[in-house]
């Protein structure tokens, strides 16, 4: 609280993101927070990256009334088969009951999924563009191919699949993409998919080149927030 405040003082902060990979904690320790935030009525508005696992609507209104104003969710896949895949410990229904909830709340969304990681195949793409089609209210960042990490868990898939050899370097990027599917059309078919929706963005550059001219022209905070309009809701 007392930091909150010195930012709101002294530098005349009026909105902050807590960094946290998973704010929502599966203890309920972000409610503590939320609770003391709400009680001292700071003025600080806020965001966090959230999981759609244990969502509550009344969790949701207590961080609202404490500032909460947006939400980054870590949804990663589009489908059962690609979240299981993922090692994801939800499923699809517990981020459209999330999306659901963060919409009632006036509360902005914004999903990032990845496309072609393990287990994903044309069939599981194409389920996972009804399943986003669903989603109302909310700004959903697509990426093409999960980077590749040394020591990563994929590391070991990817070699298993032949997808890269064992001891190829990773100093520079290098993505996997599950065998057997085209990245090429699967890049074409998400460009087609979402042409034309401000609140769908992909390839990822588009979404930076954008954020950087607001950012040149002055705005402030998230931006994509901007791209959801709750009055027609």
């Amino acid at each position: 609280m007392a930091d909150l405040e010195r930012l709101k003082r002294e530098f005349q902060v009026d909105t902050v993101f807590f960094v946290d990979s998973v704010f929502n904690d599966p203890d309920g320790h972000y409610l503590e927070l939320a609770e003391a935030l709400a009680a001292r009525q700071i003025g600080v508005k806020w965001a966090a990256y959230f999981s759609p696992k244990g969502l509550t609507g009344e969790g949701v209104k207590l961080c609202r009334r404490a500032g909460l104003c947006a939400v980054e969710m870590g949804t990663d896949a589009s489908t059962n088969v690609t979240l299981r895949g993922m090692g994801k410990p939800f499923l699809w229904a517990d981020v459209a009951r999330a999306n659901q909830i963060l919409v009632q709340a006036k509360v902005a969304c914004a999903h990032f999924i990845i496309f072609g990681g393990p287990d994903e195949t044309r069939e599981t793409f194409r389920k996972g563009l009804e399943n986003i089609a669903g989603l109302e209210n909310c700004v959903v960042f697509g990426f093409s191919g999960i980077r590749v990490y040394p020591g990563a868990p994929l590391l070991k898939r990817a070699v298993a699949e032949r997808v890269l050899k064992e001891g190829d370097s990773l100093f520079e990027p290098v993505y996997y993409v599950s065998p057997g599917l085209d990245k090429g059309w699967m890049d074409r078919q998400l460009t087609k998919a979402w042409a034309g929706r401000r609140d769908r963005v992909f390839p990822p550059q588009e979404g930076q080149r954008a954020v950087a001219m607001l950012r040149a022209f002055g705005w402030r905070g998230l931006i994509w927030d901007r791209l959801i309009d709750f009055s027609a809701g």
